[in-house]
């Protein structure tokens, strides 16, 4: 009788074709393992995302906090206006208060234009909501500043969590009324507060002094030392004109005047401002203060673009206080007097002068 049973190799052992079936069946296995699992976590945790395209969904104060610890604040306001914060780990006031500027919506992307370091940049995310989330996509190369997924910024810590009472969105109608460089959630906050006939005489002397202004077509109601009092800051309609910071102080204007449009750059609250601004390679530089309705010049320089003879080349000479000194002293200085979060203010981000009236009068 002939021998069916299957042919053995040496030691017993079964042939290399009944191996690699074997091999193969186990890969089979594992993959459809794998895919199962994978399958079943993506259903378990949906990518479901509403690209934004109304306004009114975008609004309000977000924040996110970095691996590192740094916590990025941003906040959406009804008149068009965006604000954007940093405050690094450890620190009790954001130290990178990138901008206060506008913004655009359209078509779920938002557009901001805005200038850090007399650099201009121009930036454009896609906007969706995630779980109530808010996740901003880059939508054009180099605008990786602002991306990340944001969380509603909620409750504050003195806030009954058991009433579910939240914090109040920013009022739209006084300028400046949200959390900035110099009171976000972690910022402390000790501004004294104005009388309610201080604050009236304040509004009516800015006012009436618009009405002495009439070819100052375009300004900002800011909040530059630390009372709840604004200052304002006015620019012409031409360069000559130049630009005007004004007060209000022991019943009285007070003014400074600059001889540029634009260029004003302050740490909000602090007492602290920044007039730098030029043309044609010639740029002047004035720091200084403003405390009780007094300004005070701590600084001044200037950035100016020379020929040299001897090279046949340009340089810039840099000087502060009358002393020449180099590039890195004088861009220490800028950033050293800045240092604690700043804002900028120019053509993009000032409102006409019917809009400025109309914001003086809902402060009362």
């Amino acid at each position: 009788m002939s021998d069916l049973s299957v042919p053995q190799t040496s030691g017993g052992q079964a042939p290399k074709s009944n191996k690699i079936v074997l091999l193969l069946v186990a890969v089979v296995v594992i993959a459809v393992l794998i895919y199962a699992f994978v399958g079943q976590s993506e259903d378990a945790t949906p990518a479901s995302t509403t690209p934004i395209t109304q306004q009114q969904q975008l609004l309000g104060e977000w924040n996110r906090t970095d691996q590192n610890g740094d916590l990025h604040y941003l906040i959406f306001e009804q008149d068009g206006t965006f604000i954007y914060t940093v405050t690094p780990k450890g620190n009790t006031s954001p130290t990178i208060a990138a901008i206060r500027t506008d913004y655009t919506l359209k078509d779920g992307q938002i557009t901001v234009n805005y200038t850090i370091d007399m650099e201009a940049f121009q930036e454009s995310y896609t906007v969706c909501l995630s779980d109530k989330n808010l996740v901003i996509a880059s939508a054009k190369e180099g605008s990786t500043r602002l991306a990340g997924t944001f969380t509603p910024a909620g409750q504050t810590e003195d806030q009954d969590t058991a009433s579910g009472t939240t914090s109040s969105p920013a009022n739209p109608s006084v300028p400046n009324s949200q959390p900035t460089a110099s009171s976000t959630p972690t910022a402390s906050t000790t501004t004294p507060p104005a009388s309610s006939t201080t604050l009236t005489n304040a509004v009516e002397a800015y006012l009436r002094y618009l009405n002495t202004r009439t070819n100052y077509p375009d300004g900002k109601l800011l909040y530059l030392d630390n009372d709840e009092i604004p200052e304002l800051f006015l620019m012409g309609a031409s360069e000559a004109d130049g630009s005007y910071l004004v007060a209000f102080a022991n019943g009285k204007i007070c003014e400074r005047s600059f001889g540029r449009l634009g260029g004003l750059t302050y740490v909000e609250k602090s007492g602290k401002y920044q007039y730098y601004n030029g043309n044609m390679g010639y740029y002047h530089l004035e720091q200084g203060t403003l405390s009780g309705g007094a300004f005070q010049i701590t600084t001044t320089g200037i950035s100016e673009e020379l020929y040299n003879e001897a090279t046949n080349q340009l340089y810039t000479e840099y000087t502060l206080n009358g002393s020449v000194v180099d590039s890195l002293a004088f861009e220490k200085q800028l950033s050293d007097w800045l240092r604690g979060g700043y804002i900028l203010y120019g053509y993009e981000n000032s409102v006409p002068r019917q809009t400025l009236v109309a914001q003086l009068s809902n402060l009362l």
